[in-house]
């Protein structure tokens, strides 16, 4: 089997040599090429040996582990990486997967986690072998057939030349020229849907009589092969390996060779020439649609912006607009409709639409005027497509916007005096009671937030040191005494005030402990930083059962202590570690809610500034109305009584309220009819 090529990367002498000898690295299958203490020192080497994976630290000194995995990445494409760090932060993980980093581990890690990983990477990296080995082979076959297959199509051709080629017309190859040309053009602006009419009409061009021969039969397909191949070169560069569908599409394309030996094998009519011709031509389009849309967005992107810019000129068009991003009018319309789901004119309508909604909403302009606006020179046309698009007419739509709030302003005005003067405090008040509410919830909300970190802190920060002293001295004492964890005295202090535990009870208490620092966990990070110990006390508890098993069997002391330094201690270290990278992260968040609160307390001074403001302006338009809904019609009834007492009895007055004053301004005219009683 292919042995695995791996390389070492970590400025730490003695984490580097742990990670080196602690591994038979020829007996698991792999083959250790070498290490470094740094990536600048490593890079050379790297690219010499050209490892299938490499095994790099994150903080180094001249070049770090990240920037070792960019340029490996560039150089080295088939190089899988596996980072080990000591921090457990996003950003480091964000960046090590837009490398394209295969595995990225927290340290301290043990041995067996790191050949499980080492694992999972080296079977992906066996089964590209398998693929690779197959794929040779079937290149390899292909290529004997076709090397049969040429003498033998040689030797049939020369017998068959004398019989069938007596057709062969000299001047018929004169006419290829013009079949490439139309390929070639065709294959630039064409669409997959057009081509079998295309082919048709294309070999219906030139006689019949013309595919008798052989040799001209061959010379049309391999000239059509090679245009083909030439227009489809220039996509085969542009294509990421990281874009599957493209590599399927141009896989397709490379397998034209199998179609040229087919056809010129197998083509003896010039339908048999029309069959070979639409399926390269389909293939060659679908490689060429699908490499094109990727600069598809930003021919969209370009045409949205000609159009906002240029709506209100008559002059603008699909031809304009598809000539100024450089494409065919046909072929624009194509991938526009495609992209945004609607046509060209049904966009262009739509921007229009809007811009004159906004116009009519906005501004005292004539219906005629904003058609002009908006790129329509007819106001009746304009006035139509309104009423086609937004359901009522341009005049229609102002009333609508317009009219909504003359009639709530009309309504407040008919209501009596007392409930507009109780309305002004209603208006200023009640704002004021939301945003205090608002205010209240916001300070209890941080208040909840620092009292659950501080919970989650204390209650993870009991088990920082106690878990790793408890668990590694009770089963030292165990290995020392040769006794089982029934055996030993459970609970009692020793010498070192160190507290012996049940193994396993103390391991499900800290499960239970990281099921409800999961759930009160204030970022995401450390729920996963949770689900990584609870893997580890898993971990824990079957290698504490298997050392358990070896006392109990009498295994030897000195294999039992190597088992107690290689396995339990290096768990409970990473679970030591682990949980105060969770008490940092969590008391990291404490800066992050006091960040948090401080902008929510700037936004909520500046809603209060803006809403007192508001409140205010509103307060003294109402007041003033109030005021002025009381006094001129009291105004007016002061003007008619003093006709009144002039002894103009015909003296009446008009108030158009249906208020109090209202009622007294009815009662006051109908002093003429000598009933002055001013009674509702």
């Amino acid at each position: 089997m292919y042995m695995i090529k791996v390389f070492l990367v970590e400025d730490e002498v003695v984490i580097r040599d742990a990670i080196k000898n602690s591994i038979n690295w020829e007996q698991e299958g792999y083959e250790f090429v070498g290490e470094a203490s740094d990536g600048e020192l490593a890079l050379p080497m790297i690219l010499k040996e050209k490892p299938d994976i490499l095994i790099t630290d994150i903080r180094m000194p001249f070049m770090d582990g990240l920037e070792l995995s960019r340029l490996v990445k560039k150089e080295l494409p088939d190089t899988n990486i596996i980072i080990l760090s000591g921090y457990d932060e996003f950003e480091y993980a964000k960046e090590a997967i837009k490398i394209g980093v295969e595995e990225y581990l927290l340290k301290p890690i043990s041995s067996n986690v790191l050949l499980e990983h080492l694992g999972e990477v080296a079977s992906k990296i066996h089964e590209k072998q398998k693929e690779y080995e197959q794929r040779e082979r079937r290149i390899r076959e292909m290529r004997e057939k076709y090397l049969s297959f040429q003498k033998k199509d040689c030797d049939d051709n020369i017998n068959s030349i004398k019989s069938s080629d007596a057709d062969f017309d000299i001047n018929s190859v004169d006419d290829l020229k013009e079949i490439q040309d139309a390929i070639a053009d065709f294959l630039s602006e064409g669409s997959p849907e057009d081509v079998p009419h295309f082919v048709e009409a294309l070999l219906d061009k030139m006689p019949r009589e013309h595919f008798r021969s052989i040799i001209l039969r061959q010379y049309v397909i391999v000239n059509i092969f090679a245009t083909v191949t030439s227009f489809c070169k220039k996509f085969e560069d542009k294509v990421e390996k990281t874009q599957t569908e493209e590599i399927a599409h141009l896989q397709e394309l490379k397998d034209r060779e199998k179609l040229l030996r087919e056809a010129l094998a197998t083509a003896e009519s010039q339908e048999d020439i029309q069959t070979y011709m639409t399926q390269l031509l389909a293939n060659a389009l679908e490689v060429r649609n699908t490499v094109s849309d990727r600069r598809y967005s930003d021919v969209i992107l370009a045409a949205q912006k000609i159009i906002k810019k240029q709506y209100m000129s008559e002059d603008i068009s699909l031809n304009t607009v598809a000539a100024e991003v450089g494409m065919s009018a046909s072929y624009f319309s194509t991938i526009f409709s495609r992209e945004m789901n609607q046509t060209f004119v049904e966009y262009l309508t739509e921007i229009r639409m809007n811009k004159a909604k906004e116009l009519l909403t906005c501004s005292s302009l004539k219906t005629a005027e904003i058609a002009f606006e908006t790129g329509y020179r007819d106001p009746h046309y304009f006035s139509s497509l309104f009423k086609k698009t937004q359901g009522c007419t341009p005049k229609e739509y102002r009333a609508s916007r317009h009219g909504k709030f003359t009639v709530q302003w009309r309504r407040y005005n008919q209501l009596s005096i007392n409930k507009r003067l109780i309305m002004i405090p209603f208006v200023a008040i009640m704002p004021m009671i939301v945003l205090v509410c608002y205010l209240v919830w916001t300070v209890s909300s941080a208040t909840a937030a620092y009292a659950g970190i501080n919970k989650n802190v204390e209650r993870a920060n009991q088990y920082v040191r106690d878990f790793k002293e408890r668990i590694d001295y009770t089963m030292y004492l165990s290995v020392i005494r040769n006794k089982s964890i029934n055996e030993l005295d459970i609970g009692k202090t020793t010498i070192n005030g160190i507290v012996t535990v049940n193994p396993y009870d103390y391991i499900e208490e800290l499960k239970t402990v990281c099921d409800e620092l999961s759930e009160s966990a204030t970022v995401d990070i450390n729920r996963n930083q949770i689900k990584r110990l609870k893997n580890s006390l898993k971990s824990l508890k079957k290698n504490v059962a298997e050392l358990e098993h070896n006392i109990k069997n009498n295994e030897l002391y000195d294999a039992n202590m190597k088992y107690l330094d290689d396995n339990i201690y290096e768990l409970t270290a990473l679970i030591q570690s682990g949980i105060q990278n969770y008490i940092y992260i969590e008391t990291t968040n404490f800066e992050e809610v006091k960040e948090a609160l401080d902008k929510n307390n700037e936004r909520t001074i500046l809603l209060c500034m803006i809403t007192a403001m508001v409140v205010t302006a509103l307060s003294i338009c109402l007041s003033a109305q109030a005021t002025k809904s009381i006094i001129v019609p009291i105004r007016k009834l002061c003007k008619m009584t003093s006709k009144v007492a002039e002894g103009d009895f015909t003296a009446k007055t008009k108030v158009n309220t249906k208020d109090e004053i209202a009622v007294l301004a009815h009662n006051f005219n109908r002093h003429d009819e000598g009933d002055w009683s001013f009674g509702g």
